[in-house]
């Protein structure tokens, strides 16, 4: 399995938001001051090296503290080292074989308050696997930056569902 550590080909990456000097982080959809969130954890889960790059970076320049992992088995050996648990977790359903809905099961046996987004470009996902443990959102690839930060923050927030947003709860 592969996952970055700064200054490693190999491991698990562990960075934290590194804002510009006097400078605050905020949320490029509406400009708000998003500085509090540093001590937010994202896991980002996706095979897909580019996806997974980007959308880490975004979640940094935003505040959150993100951890990448290609696959749901670097997933859980990144969940399990961690000093302070996952706040949210960002998933694809199908890594590898729809292993990203076991991954979530897990996390939430640890951390029931877990909130999670499922991304999926297989328009098959629409079903309602997700429903049997409580929920969690769906995000459909090809996402935009502004969208994934939206999701995250709701998610994180708690929000109710806003409109335009799909949400299994």
């Amino acid at each position: 399995p592969r996952a970055h550590l700064p200054g490693r080909r190999a491991g698990l990456e562990f960075v934290r938001p590194r804002p510009q000097h006097g400078s605050r982080p905020t949320d490029v959809s509406n400009g708000k001051d998003m500085s509090v969130l540093d001590t937010e954890t994202v896991l980002f889960v996706e095979a897909e090296e580019s996806l997974r790059d980007i959308s880490a970076q975004t979640l940094r320049e935003a505040g959150y503290r993100v951890i990448t992992a290609e696959d749901p088995t670097e997933a859980r050996t990144a969940a399990s080292i961690l000093e302070s648990p996952v706040d949210l977790l960002v998933t694809d359903v199908v890594v590898p074989d729809f292993e990203g809905l076991a991954l979530a099961d897990d996390l939430r046996a640890e951390c029931p308050d877990l909130g999670v987004i499922f991304t999926s470009d297989v328009a098959g996902t629409t079903a309602g696997p997700h429903r049997r443990f409580g929920g969690g959102d769906m995000l459909f690839k090809p996402f935009s930056p502004a969208d994934l930060l939206a999701r995250v923050k709701r998610t994180l927030a708690k929000d109710p569902a806003e409109p335009g947003f799909y949400s299994w709860t």
